[in-house]
């Protein structure tokens, strides 16, 4: 019996080594090595103002961006603020340092009236590994006939 424990013991460390090297070196390719280069993603804006626009109505836009960085520039995720923000088709390639790139947004108002500020998060290989882009405006309810 104490040597299937020892058995299992075994197999369970040797997992978790494995588990957390994997996890180290996902996290050093995100990050860069410490004290090292990064990359440095510079926006274009990292505010859009889409202005008034009718509820309902979808909004398409484009935050445009240059790494600056002296490694190539991995985006690990786009996370919008809300289920109204898309971002599809985000770099999924590395950029290297000099190119620029896109990430395209669409807003769907519907559901929405006023004042609108919403966010998204980028997490790359930068420092920091989070930027924050913004989107703002006015949705107006639609004129009834």
């Amino acid at each position: 019996m104490s040597r299937y424990f020892f058995i299992i013991l075994i197999l369970f460390s040797a997992c978790k080594l494995t588990t957390e090297n994997a996890k180290i070196s996902s996290e050093m390719v995100l990050t860069g090595h410490e004290d090292g280069p990064v990359a440095k993603a510079v926006f274009v804006e990292d505010v859009y103002k889409f202005g008034t626009i009718s509820q309902g109505q979808l909004v398409d836009f484009t935050f445009r961006f240059k790494n600056e960085g002296d490694i190539p520039l991995v985006i690990a995720s786009m996370k919008p603020a809300c289920g109204c923000t898309l971002v599809d088709g985000w770099p999924t390639a590395p950029i290297a340092p000099g190119d620029s790139a896109e990430i395209p947004v669409q807003f769907n108002s519907a559901d929405k009236q006023g004042h609108i500020s919403k966010s998204i998060t980028m997490v790359a290989n930068t420092e920091p590994k989070t930027t924050v882009l913004y989107f703002e405006g006015e949705v107006i309810a639609p004129e009834s006939n």
